[in-house]
């Protein structure tokens, strides 16, 4: 994972993981990356490069990650397919069940996971109350999902549809 100046384009620095990097997410509190890497590891990576505690470790590699509402939540397409990761150094994780094939998550006033199956998914993230209070078919397939926290919408693609849908 490389690390570049934002003004110049030249890279500053580079931390190695143990497998390749697969997706990455920005830590907003400190501009710091949490990185998860193909052999199910997601590792924390601070500004210059080092590699902040233990990497939490999710059964398959996650396919998307998003930092936020207290804790790094990742998506990895499994049974107990959404992973919440503990912000601190010790690389804790919990995994919940999130439906059919979970395979991108992102945050907009809660968690937002996409499915395969097309439908896009909303969970309460506090630790007492986790469970799905949205359920909405969107398409036939879906690979990504985006949104802006706060904001007015989400936004997911299907890579089989070639389409962009707004929700």
């Amino acid at each position: 994972v490389a690390q570049f100046n934002g003004d110049s384009g030249a890279q500053v620095t580079a931390a190695r993981l143990s497998r390749s990097p697969v997706t990455i997410a920005l830590d907003q509190n400190d501009s710091s990356v949490w990185v998860a890497d193909s052999s199910g590891a997601i590792s924390h990576v601070a500004v210059g490069g080092a590699v902040i505690g233990t990497p939490a470790h999710s059964d398959r590699s996650a396919t998307s990650i998003a930092w936020g509402e207290g804790s790094l939540w990742a998506a990895n397409g499994a049974a107990k397919g959404l992973v919440r990761v503990s912000l601190d150094t010790s690389g804790s994780r919990a995994a919940y069940p999130a439906g059919q094939r979970p395979v991108a998550v992102t945050l907009d006033q809660g968690v937002w996971i996409a499915h395969t199956n097309g439908h896009v998914t909303r969970f309460d993230p506090r630790s007492a109350h986790l469970r799905v209070n949205a359920d909405i078919a969107v398409a036939p397939e879906l690979d990504a999902i985006a949104a802006e926290d706060p904001g007015p919408f989400v936004w997911a693609i299907s890579k089989s549809k070639r389409a962009v849908y707004r929700v």
